[in-house]
C-alpha cells in the first residue's frame, strides 16, 4: 500500500510516494483529438518522478479530496490539442471504450509539463494527469471483481 509506505514513522528514509494507474483514452479538445496514455496519481508524482510543470500547477491534496475533474497535460499533448493557445482553464474531453459506446468525462486543464521527450518507459510528453482517486471512482474497469481499485506501480 503506497499510503503504508510513506508513513515516516515507519519508512523513516522514504521521500515520497506516488502510486500511479494508467490507461489508454482519447482526449478531445475543440476540433482536435488523440490517443494518450492518462495516469492517475498524487501530488507527489513530479517530485518522485524528477518531471515538472512548464506552467499552472500539478495536482493538490484538495484535488485528491475532492476527486476533482481537473488534468496536467504532458507538453506534447497540450500542443496537439491547443496549439499555440493557452491551455489552462480550457476543457478537455476523456473518452474511453469503443466510439459507439465511450464513457466520457470533462476535465479542466490546471498545468501543463515541461517537455521531457521520450524514457526507458515512454513518450513522457504524451501523457495526461489526473486524480488518483478520481480515476478509481469514475472509470469501472480499473476495479476488481471486489469494487477494490487495481494499483499499477508505487
Amino acid at each position: 500500500n503506497a499510503y503504508a509506505i510513506n508513513d515516516p514513522e515507519r519508512f523513516p528514509y522514504v521521500e515520497g510516494v506516488a502510486p500511479q494507474v494508467d490507461f489508454e483514452a482519447r482526449l478531445i479538445a475543440g476540433g482536435e483529438n488523440t490517443t494518450t496514455t492518462v495516469i492517475g496519481t498524487t501530488p507527489d508524482y513530479p517530485y518522485v518522478r524528477d518531471f515538472y510543470l512548464a506552467k499552472g500547477q500539478f495536482i493538490s491534496d484538495d484535488d485528491i479530496t475532492r476527486k476533482g475533474l481537473v488534468a496536467v497535460l504532458g507538453h506534447g499533448v497540450a500542443q496537439t490539442l491547443f496549439g499555440d493557445s493557452e491551455p489552462i482553464g480550457k476543457s478537455v474531453r476523456l473518452a474511453v471504450g469503443p466510439p459507439s459506446m465511450s464513457i466520457t468525462f470533462n476535465f479542466r486543464v490546471i498545468g501543463v509539463m515541461e517537455p521531457k521527450g521520450a524514457t526507458a518507459t515512454g513518450d513522457e510528453d504524451d501523457l495526461m494527469f489526473i486524480p488518483l482517486p478520481t480515476m478509481q471512482a469514475r472509470i469501472p474497469f480499473l476495479r476488481n471483481p471486489q469494487g477494490l481499485s487495481n494499483v499499477f506501480q508505487i
